[in-house]
């Protein structure tokens, strides 16, 4: 993407070095970087925002069944799982072993945290899903009792996966019926006001996923992020649509999407890195990482210079 973005840079410096002054690439790239100052204020509040937001909608599922369903594994299935997978593996019924490198890492990974002697949770269905696979199941020669926690693992997690669905769905609900609150809520503070306070709950919601222990109480997190999901369709726009000059309207409001759009590629290019290497791959820790994300981009809107 920034080689692609000093590709552009050069060209169309060089188009402006033989005149082309007026050319597309050249108002667009000299727009961009001539942005006003309330549209590059705005432009970290939406990063964090919608990083925030993508880390929910890429993690939830995972974090929610992790931590409030019963996806416990203990040392001794593991150790059978291991067992089982690698006289799989070294088969002469395997044709194709890179197929099987993802289960090989989860494994690998449960191990690392074996290390304690505690059960564990585990945040990927990939395991249980390869063991519970009736075409193989024959080959993979594993007890009734180990095939069982797989099973009960998957249920449990299917069961999760649904519940997440529902939460989706409360999440929207409540933002079409706050947005309606939006506009009295913007007269009586501010629009900064009205938007810094509904990042924070968003932000408090994401956060508390992970304090909630109750699957049910998780209703109350996503009625912060509810309020949050209806103040940033709405109020950064109205925010910046006074900042703009009126001739520079679409191609600013182009532009300022790339600010929804490169979040969403660095959520998901670090955040399984993060996890990976401090959090022992637990996924519930994206959506503190998103909480905080959205709380920081609450206080980020305050400094916002906002025309009346």
């Amino acid at each position: 993407g920034l080689i692609v973005l000093g590709i552009l840079m050069g060209i169309s410096g060089l188009m402006q070095l033989k005149g082309k002054n007026t050319a597309a690439l050249v108002e667009i790239m000299n727009d961009m970087f001539n942005m006003p100052k309330t549209m590059l204020q705005l432009a970290f509040v939406q990063f964090f925002s919608w990083f925030a937001l993508f880390a929910m909608w890429i993690f939830t599922t995972a974090g929610v069944t992790s931590t409030k369903y019963d996806m416990k594994l203990y040392p001794e299935t593991l150790n059978a799982l291991n067992t089982s997978f690698e006289n799989y593996y070294n088969s002469d019924n395997v044709i194709d072993t890179i197929k099987l490198e993802p289960i090989k890492k989860d494994l690998t990974s449960y191990d690392k945290k074996m290390q304690s002697g505690k059960p564990f949770v585990i945040s990927s269905i990939r395991v249980a899903k390869f063991f519970t696979d009736s075409t193989i199941r024959a080959e993979l020669n594993i007890t009734p009792r180990t095939l069982k926690r797989m099973e009960t693992i998957q249920k449990e997690y299917n069961k999760g996966a649904d519940w997440v669905g529902i939460l989706f769905a409360v999440y929207n609900g409540c933002a079409a019926i706050f947005a309606w609150l939006l506009l009295p809520m913007a007269k009586l503070t501010s629009r900064k006001i009205t938007h810094s306070i509904s990042l924070l709950l968003g932000g408090l919601g994401l956060f508390s996923i992970y304090f909630i222990h109750d699957q049910n109480l998780l209703i109350i997190s996503m009625l912060g992020v509810g309020v949050a999901w209806a103040s940033i369709l709405s109020i950064p726009y109205a925010i910046l649509t006074n900042a703009l000059p009126h001739d520079k309207m679409g191609i600013y409001m182009g532009i300022f999407n790339y600010f929804i759009v490169i979040p969403q590629i660095v959520a998901a290019a670090i955040l399984g890195f993060f996890l990976d290497s401090f959090f022992h791959s637990e996924a519930i820790y994206a959506l503190i990482i998103g909480g905080v994300s959205m709380l920081l981009a609450s206080v980020l809107i305050l400094f916002v210079k906002d025309k009346a």
